[in-house]
């Protein structure tokens, strides 16, 4: 489970740290502080986390493969 939780929280800091740098405003005021084990809201917090991710991996994905078209 712990292992799991450091997935979720690594995933998310990276793309947080992507997206402050680039200044993407909606991913940027997302801001969590991370999930512990304890969490009352634990899966509810690990999804927010993860839709948060996957977006940003989406729009990483979109612009890699348009580079192929130039």
């Amino acid at each position: 489970m712990g292992q799991i939780i450091n997935s979720v929280n690594n995933i998310y800091i990276i793309c947080e740290k992507v997206a402050i740098e680039k200044k993407k405003k909606q991913l940027a005021n997302a801001r969590m502080d991370g999930i512990r084990e304890n969490d009352p809201k634990l899966v509810e917090n690990m999804i927010k986390m993860l839709e948060v991710g996957a977006h940003y991996i989406g729009d990483l994905t979109s612009v890699f493969n348009k580079q192929d078209e130039f």
